[in-house]
């Protein structure tokens, strides 16, 4: 996500997040502007999933799952 960012300092704090491998975000820590792009991006990565993943054994399984978890976040599918 933090590659397809537009704001400068929301791709910085993704970016850092993946390389200190801290896997959760903090909403709250983001401004609204930058919350607003981060509910975009996560909408948009089930497309970029199936656009950049390399083909690999669970691809499939990964999309699905991507698919799935942003169903969740968009309430239109129930836990």
């Amino acid at each position: 996500m933090a590659a397809r960012a537009v704001d400068p300092r929301l791709a910085a704090t993704l970016l850092e997040r993946f390389t200190d491998e801290v896997h959760w975000l903090d909403l709250e820590a983001f401004t609204p502007s930058e919350q607003r792009e981060l509910l975009v991006l996560l909408r948009d990565t089930p497309a970029a999933a199936r656009r950049d993943l390399p083909a690999f054994d669970e691809r499939d399984a990964v999309i699905a799952q991507i698919d799935r978890l942003i169903a969740l976040v968009d309430g239109s599918e129930a836990p």
